[in-house]
């Protein structure tokens, strides 16, 4: 029951002067001090006297006190501490195993790499497609495993890779390749298009295609407080353009 480690627990002895002080003796420490110690932590005295009577009573037979058992449990308490491994970012290992893990996100990084949205349900349909591929789709709720894989597990998925959730820009940060040149060509054309064709220069309109709206579409507006109902022109409309 006991390992080769030992605490110390404080008791009286008498000393050379005649007189009593306190001083440390060892004690076998029992295998189960971290079983112990969380069963402490999350039901009290209340909870280690009903799941480690045992650990109530010394090994002559006598019952701990109430002060020394708070000694002990709280140093147990602070070794659980320090021995305690740290959570990593994004919390525990997946139950898939991180070479998995590390895939799907390489494939997060590909469909990204070519515009393609990424959103948590397409996240959970890529992993499923890996896990069929590793073989490994038997840990599936629906396949009577016990992991879901919804949207907690998305989150931390997310963390663990630095990843987030972001609206799309409206207006793209860079140009295509050769986009100086494609616009070149297309001004060339349509010059001989319209010269061609002899077409007048005031009938020339919205030659680029650029959608122009026949109402403003904004996104906000002023209104007075405490109004529930805002209305306004274009919202839910957005087709209503000329090109």
């Amino acid at each position: 029951m006991y390992l080769d480690q030992f605490e110390e627990e404080v008791v009286e002895r008498e000393g050379l002067d005649g007189r009593k002080k306190k001083v440390a003796s060892s004690e076998k420490r029992p295998n189960n001090w971290r079983e112990i110690t969380r069963e402490f932590n999350l039901n009290g005295f209340i909870g280690v006297k009903r799941s480690f009577p045992e650990f109530l009573i010394h090994e002559s037979g006598e019952e701990i006190s109430p002060n020394c058992l708070q000694k002990r449990l709280s140093r147990y308490n602070i070794d659980l501490k320090k021995t305690t491994p740290k959570i990593s970012r994004g919390g525990h290992s997946p139950a898939y195993g991180m070479d998995i893990d590390n895939e799907l996100y390489l494939e997060v990084k590909q469909r990204r790499a070519a515009s393609l949205s990424v959103n948590d349900l397409d996240l959970r349909n890529m992993l499923v497609t890996l896990l069929a591929k590793n073989n490994m789709s038997n840990i599936l709720f629906e396949n009577g495993g016990k992991f879901h894989f919804g949207e907690s597990w998305a989150q931390r998925f997310r963390k663990r890779h630095d990843l987030t959730t972001r609206v799309p820009t409206s207006k793209a940060r860079e140009n295509a390749a050769g986009f100086d040149l494609k616009v070149e060509k297309y001004k060339n054309i349509l010059s001989l298009a319209i010269n061609s064709h002899r077409v007048p220069p005031e009938l020339v309109i919205n030659c680029d295609e650029t959608g122009l709206n026949f109402v403003s579409n904004a996104k906000r507006t002023i209104e007075t407080k405490g109004t529930r109902k805002v209305r306004m022109c274009g919202v839910g409309r957005s087709k209503a353009q000329i090109r």
